[in-house]
């Protein structure tokens, strides 16, 4: 099932351009030099028209139903996200040196409780099928 709905062509230009240069990150990360390949934007556009598609409903979702996080699950996502470094402490120090520096973390935190709603409205029914048809082999 699909939605069709105006695009703003900011946000797509935006997720676009985040592609672009997380692709030139990995291309360098791996040792190649991205000017050496040929990295036409319309390659990853519709992947930035979905993944913004795909924020846009999620968006709408958390502000329909109010399933912002709350300072607590901000801060345990940190929290969380801090574990991965050798001085815990101080990257949440930094975290909160700034307020702009929580958005990932309140964003990860809101897609958690939407996901939460979503599955807690969710009715699940066991049905049989053929592995091919799950799979959606033709």
């Amino acid at each position: 099932m699909g939605f069709d709905f105006e695009l703003p062509r900011a946000l797509v230009g935006a997720e676009l351009n985040r592609v672009m240069e997380a692709t030139e990150k990995d291309f360098k990360e791996r040792g190649v030099e991205p000017s050496s390949v040929n990295l036409d934007p319309a390659m990853f556009e519709a992947q930035a028209k979905r993944t913004t598609k795909l924020r846009l409903v999620l968006n709408a979702l958390i502000n329909t139903n109010n399933l912002h996080a709350s300072e607590d699950q901000v801060r345990a996502k940190i929290e969380q996200m801090a574990q991965a470094f050798d001085d815990p402490a101080e990257v949440v120090t930094w975290y909160y040196a700034e307020d702009n520096r929580l958005d990932e973390a309140r964003a990860l935190a809101s897609e958690e409780n939407a996901v939460n709603w979503v599955l807690s409205a969710a009715k699940l029914t066991d049905k049989k099928m053929k592995f091919d048809d799950l799979m959606g082999d033709e």
